[in-house]
């Protein structure tokens, strides 16, 4: 027997968007690897027990007959921008899974402004979506701001955003649309491209090494908890359909990394309708609910998978703040939730959450501070002010790239 003996923490993962639900798809190196970490694949077997009966004690039972195939595959990647070489790997996952939309145009020009939410702008504005973010850096100096639209009137090409900038644009200022995923009507079956296959290796050479090939998956993620001076990572768990041991395989390292290098969560204003929040730290599950679309003609006993609906809720811990969350939540006034972390005009991200409830409310504690603990719903934003007239998504994250 052939051992294998290598580090638990030696790993590498790559993905490939499939084509077909049953079809695997082989990853390459390249732009199919991820710099991921936590990486961990548990592979499951359905095993059937015959029940045959026996007259003699003490027997025990036959072999257990395989079944279908099946796992959980889940790893983490930080929270980056793609410099403008390429889309981020968070966004090239995420848009795979089936509920998002991924929009980015070119920039264009401000061409009047009455105040820092409400502008005209020197090009079409049905080249915009409502939902999607934009990014201004203010008279062309300081730290760029992200803003989300929330109204478009096509007509006069303005441009209505939340929450406002920190001051009115100037005319010449440059409007740059950012890469955003943002809620979309998610329930249903997921269509054949929203599969991925992916290669898990460990371990190091071609000898003391393994890989699985897995095939079939559907994933979810959520912004793990991040706390001030934390690098954000995002949290990703895949339901697989099946599963191939290839025994020890050489590694092909890793291409040069051409993304942004993560950065720590400081200099992230929380703002709760424009007004800055102090808060620890930030996170956010979209909640996607997947299940299995059972079927026996599938090989594994499924067709697929099938989302059933979404339970999205943002999470943060605020100082305790008597005027701005108790009376909030007693009245129970909606608000709107609004973070970014940007460093430059192609390092950052953001995420808006247009109608926000509290739901519950306990007293916590920051580093033996006290704090308020809370339960966030977030509620139907409505249909957009402009024309078109369309829907407001629930929330919105953009990642910088230009």
């Amino acid at each position: 027997m052939a051992v294998a003996k290598f580090p638990t923490d030696l790993k590498a993962i790559r993905y490939k968007p499939q084509t077909v639900f049953a079809t695997d798809v082989a990853p390459s190196n390249g732009d199919d690897d991820l710099r991921a970490s936590d990486i961990k694949f548990a592979p499951t077997l359905s095993l059937h027990r015959a029940g045959y009966q026996k007259a003699e004690s003490g027997r025990g039972f036959d072999a257990a007959i395989p079944g279908a195939l099946g796992g959980t595959l889940t790893f983490k990647i930080p929270l980056r921008s793609s410099a403008g070489v390429s889309v981020a790997p968070f966004m090239l996952l995420a848009q795979y899974i089936g509920t998002f939309d991924n929009f980015t145009a070119s920039p264009i020009t401000v061409a009047t402004a009455a105040s820092g939410s409400s502008f005209t702008v020197g090009a079409s504005s049905s080249d915009l979506d409502v939902g999607q973010a934009v990014m201004i850096q203010l008279n062309d100096l300081g730290t760029p701001e992200i803003r989300f639209i929330t109204a478009l009137v096509d007509a006069t090409d303005t441009v209505t955003v939340d929450p406002p900038f920190s001051s009115t644009p100037t005319v010449g200022d440059t409007l740059q649309p950012v890469a955003t995923l943002y809620s979309t009507d998610i329930a249903g079956p997921l269509a054949a491209t929203e599969y991925q296959t992916f290669v898990v290796y460990s371990g190091d050479g071609a000898t003391n090494s393994h890989a699985w090939t897995i095939g079939g998956c559907a994933g979810s993620w959520k912004l793990a908890p991040t706390d001030a001076d934390s690098i954000p990572y995002i949290e990703f768990t895949y339901l697989c359909d099946r599963w191939v041991d290839n025994g020890p395989i050489e590694f092909t390292p890793q291409p040069v990394d051409a993304f942004n290098a993560p950065t720590p969560l400081l200099g992230a204003p929380l703002s709760i309708d424009g007004t800055a929040v102090p808060v620890q730290g930030f996170e956010f599950d979209p909640g996607i609910k997947l299940v299995a679309d059972v079927s026996s003609a599938g090989v594994n006993g499924r067709a697929g998978f099938i989302c059933t609906g979404d339970d999205p809720k943002p999470k943060f811990k605020p100082y305790w703040e008597n005027n701005t969350f108790i009376t909030k939540y007693a009245a129970g006034t909606e608000f709107a939730l609004h973070i970014e972390d940007v460093k430059d005009l192609d390092e950052g991200w953001a995420m808006y959450f247009p109608k926000c409830q509290i739901m519950s409310m306990a007293e916590g504690d920051i580093e033996g501070i006290a704090a308020h603990d809370m339960e966030i719903e977030l509620n139907d934003p409505g249909i957009s002010a402009g024309t078109p007239n369309v829907l407001i998504p629930r929330w919105a994250i953009a990642l910088a790239s230009v």
